[in-house]
């Protein structure tokens, strides 16, 4: 699963991240490019995606059942691939 957003960031679940010195890039990127930090607001059901070169990017999941199916899938995968102090959770 992948959810595009504008300026062509995105979120890409489990085996599309790979580690590079203590932080992640994603592929689409360029190799200069790095993850800072990822934002996530449960109850506004949005991810904020900043990057190394100051960019950031908001995903806001729609408040239906898909919405909610891929914004738990993405948490999910944060959980499980993303070091824990690159993601900060907004409850």
């Amino acid at each position: 699963m992948r959810v595009w957003t504008p300026s062509g960031l995105w979120l890409a679940i489990a085996l599309e991240l790979r580690y590079n010195t203590g932080v992640v890039t994603t592929t689409p990127m360029t190799n200069e490019t790095y993850l800072e930090h990822i934002w996530v607001n449960i109850p506004a059901r949005n991810v904020k995606i900043i990057d190394s070169e100051g960019y950031d990017e908001v995903v806001q999941y729609n408040f239906d059942k898909d919405g909610a199916e891929g914004f738990y899938e993405t948490i999910t995968s944060f959980k499980e691939s993303v070091p824990q102090e690159l993601v900060t959770y907004i409850a």
